[in-house]
């Protein structure tokens, strides 16, 4: 005679836990087969790491001039030696949880060198473009590509626009459009007024500029005397992009104005104003809301504050204005994490509490902005402040500055901004688990079919559904999960 075994369907299943959980708590199944709670989060931690030197040379004229690789794990820094001959400079710095191990700094240019920026390839990782003015060859605007592999440089041949001489910089890569760049920098001569100029770099993560790189318009913004530009692209918008600046002829009021790129051609709405003394300003597009931009700037009693623009075709228009400094700042720059919608970092020298460096962390919700307390990353002067996220660790950040009260040395913080995780799909509930569980223990969870028995205040009969937090509602959250159907206030016939 054939014994039949259990037939009954298996409501228990054993795994991992990945990360505390606890008795009752919802959990998801993970790709590597282990369980965790359906949100997760990381705390405010700023700074998070001890500072870094990676120059030890007097650092200068170099805001806004730090970025991460589109890989993660290693930004570069560029910027003006201004101990070995005002040299154009950049240091590869590798990051391993909060702690940075700094490279040689590498010349890329053996000339007195002005206003360096620096973007990211996000088409290839390791790859960058570097823009400066070269003050030892007539102030010109040039470009050179850079690929860095661990810490070490492989720079290619520079390339010079064809315009007069330049006065700030910047760049930055179309995200929709692979080795296109667009270049903006301030006229160092005549009416000192904004010029910008489409950048073709090679191919195939080359490091030189083919033949006819740079695109035949060169697009001016007024006859005024502007600064500060800053070129940004939205990614969810093809070949979207804005300049900000400062209108240094309109009283220093705050402006945009609003591009499309085309293979070698742009167009460009009005200028639009978001301040009416925008001194300083740095924008950026949000990466994670198409068509939203922050503008974050110094007003007219030296405050620092910031707006959310929202683009329609070639003009923006703007929300409430937000301060994160009621002291005076200057050297502002600004990064979106691209891992966390709507949020951002302001980073600065607070230049009304001892010029220390300083950041603002900032929440978008539609078009208005709130701040958290700021934060003192450097106690000590702080100069030409940047700020870039890794684009692969939520929430984590890095600010480099010149520590004036330290030699006025290049250094680097990294910092975490507090991150909450919603891990919850339509497919991956899996059930309740019936114990605590501490970080790497084997957790019991009830699935399908099983009565769960430790919740609170249902209903019976009531059908209920898993939120995103891993509390239970009588409604669908996104996405939309049943967890099941209660049998009394604390019981729950599991379903999935």
């Amino acid at each position: 005679m054939k014994t039949i075994g259990d037939t009954k369907p298996k409501r228990e299943f054993t795994a991992v836990a990945s990360g505390a959980i606890s008795k009752g708590d919802a959990v998801v199944v993970n790709s590597d087969g282990s369980v965790s709670v359906t949100q997760s989060s990381i705390a405010e931690d700023i700074p998070s790491g001890s500072e870094t030197q990676y120059e030890s040379g007097t650092v200068l004229y170099s805001n806004r001039a730090t970025a991460y690789s589109s890989g993660g794990g290693m930004f570069v820094a560029a910027y003006v030696d201004s101990d070995n001959s005002a040299y154009g400079t950049a240091c590869a710095c590798t990051v391993s949880g909060d702690t940075i191990t700094a490279g040689t700094p590498t010349v890329f240019n053996s000339g007195s060198t002005n206003n360096v920026s620096i973007a990211s390839d996000p088409f290839n990782s390791g790859r960058f473009v570097i823009a400066y003015e070269d003050v030892g060859d007539s102030e010109k605007p040039k470009a050179i590509i850079c690929t860095v592999s661990g810490t070490t440089f492989t720079f290619g041949t520079e390339s010079q626009a064809n315009a007069t001489g330049a006065f700030v910089t910047s760049v930055a890569f179309n995200p929709n459009r692979e080795n296109q760049l667009v270049y903006a920098f301030r006229r160092s001569t005549s009416t000192f007024n904004l010029r910008v100029l489409i950048l073709t770099i090679g191919s195939n993560g080359g490091t030189n500029f083919p033949s006819g790189s740079w695109g035949p318009g060169q697009y001016n913004f007024s006859s005024q005397n502007n600064t500060s530009p800053t070129v940004t692209f939205d990614p969810n918008t093809s070949d979207k992009f804005l300049i900000g600046f400062t209108d240094i002829g309109d009283s220093y009021s705050g402006q945009v104005v609003i591009g499309d790129v085309l293979a070698d051609s742009m167009t460009f709405g009005s200028t639009v104003e978001f301040a009416s003394y925008g001194n300083g300003q740095a924008t950026s597009f949000d990466p994670n809301n198409a068509l939203k931009f922050v503008s974050a700037f110094q007003n007219g009693t030296n405050q620092g504050q910031a707006v959310v623009g929202t683009v329609s075709s070639q003009t923006a228009t703007f929300g409430t204005v937000a301060t994160f400094s009621t002291t005076a700042v200057d050297n502002i720059d600004i990064a979106f994490d691209p891992n966390t919608s709507g949020k951002f970092v302001v980073a600065y020298r607070d230049t009304g509490n001892s010029s220390y460096g300083t950041v603002s962390v900032g929440t978008i919700s539609g078009t208005s902005i709130s701040f958290g307390t700021k934060q003192v990353v450097n106690t000590g002067n702080s100069g030409y402040v940047s700020v870039d996220f890794d684009p692969t660790s939520a929430g984590k950040f890095v600010v480099t500055y010149t520590d004036s009260g330290n030699g006025n040395v290049g250094t680097a913080i990294m910092n975490q901004m507090a991150v909450i995780t919603d891990s919850l799909t339509a497919e991956n509930f899996i059930g309740f688990v019936d114990n605590d569980y501490a970080d790497g223990a084997d957790a019991t969870v009830a699935m399908s079919g099983a009565i769960t028995k430790d919740q609170t205040g249902l209903t019976a009969g009531q059908k209920y559904y898993v939120q995103s937090d891993g509390s239970l509602g009588e409604t669908a959250g996104d996405p939309s999960v049943v967890a099941g159907t209660a049998i009394s206030a604390t019981e729950l016939i599991i379903k999935g």
